[in-house]
């Protein structure tokens, strides 16, 4: 019926309706190839006398823990011919973290448990991002299932207390317009991760150790006269700095809030289409939360590199 309301109000493009027709048929193959007697398992469930039926966690572990194959295997690259999203990964349990969290959410939904994907942009501390899945208890209480791992509380989870990554949002079936409306009002083209923010924060869900505010001192900035009136937090990826948050520039009152510590990050506006840096690299500690940045000097000191292999020589 949504997506009927939708296509009425052309909200919704051709584009997107075919991928769900598509991904509908791709559910209705997953569940022959992984639950081919899915009534039966349900059945038995509902006719346990030790167990919670009415709680959409039990349930959800009970569904989890029955799959033919629990093992899954990762993959960085979608396995040729696959694409994003199939029965084949259902088949064979390989894929990306998005790949496996999609299935995961399918099967979930499928059978009316409330759950939604969680994601970060990149890690603090790889080159990549990661998704999992979410989802709760009758009590409201949130869970993680990571890579189809066990479901497990999110305050007792590695993606808590071990993860190092800055910023963490939930996605959502609509475009979340008050964020929307709070970065085109200042009438300047937005970095593409905000172009249609069909995602919500929960950082503060994962805080373990994070900055309800980070202020970057006056001192801190280059003093070069900027025309961009968004500043970007930003994430290291190799030699590249990718966004992740967002605050309005104001060189004296300049704060970014619910930022998790222990990344390396870096603060930039838009100049002329291009990220141009205001900070230098700095990170928050972890136990103090002090910052700390990473200013280069003048002076010169001599480094010994050892190779665990020889290296070639470019001549």
């Amino acid at each position: 019926t949504y997506l009927h309301m939708q296509i009425q109000e052309r909200s919704l493009s051709l584009a997107i309706w075919a991928n769900l027709e598509q991904r509908k048929r791709n559910f209705t193959e997953i569940s022959e190839r992984q639950l081919p007697l899915p009534g039966l398992m349900l059945d038995s469930l509902r006719s346990s006398d030790s167990l919670d039926c009415e709680d959409p966690f039990v349930v959800a572990e009970y569904l989890r823990d029955r799959l033919q194959d629990n093992s899954s295997f990762y993959t960085s690259v979608s396995p040729f011919p696959f694409g994003h999203i199939g029965p084949h990964y259902v088949q064979y349990q390989v894929g990306r973290c998005q790949d496996l969290t999609d299935f995961e959410i399918y099967l979930f939904r499928a059978l009316g448990i409330p759950c939604a994907t969680d994601f970060l942009p990149l890690r603090g501390h790889t080159n990549a991002g990661h998704f999992w899945v979410v989802t709760w208890d009758k009590n409201g209480e949130e869970y993680t299932s990571d890579f189809m791992g066990k479901l497990e509380k999110i305050h007792k989870s590695a993606l808590y207390n071990d993860d190092f990554s800055p910023k963490i949002y939930r996605y959502t079936f609509s475009v979340n317009r008050e964020l929307h409306k709070q970065m085109t009002a200042y009438g300047e083209e937005v970095y593409p991760f905000w172009n249609f923010p069909k995602f919500i924060d929960v950082t503060s869900t994962y805080g373990h150790s994070f900055s309800k505010e980070l202020s970057i001192p006056l001192e801190r900035q280059y003093h070069d006269k900027r025309k961009g009136r968004i500043a970007y937090l930003c994430a290291s990826r190799r030699d590249n700095w990718v966004p992740v948050d967002w605050a309005e520039y104001d060189a004296r009152h300049l704060i970014f809030r619910n930022v998790r510590n222990g990344a390396v990050m870096r603060v930039v506006t838009i100049e002329n289409g291009l990220l141009t840096f205001l900070t230098d690299p700095f990170y928050i500690d972890r136990q103090s939360g002090k910052v700390h940045y990473c200013t280069a000097g003048i002076g010169k000191q001599k480094v010994v590199l050892y190779a665990k292999c020889t290296l070639p020589l470019c001549l």
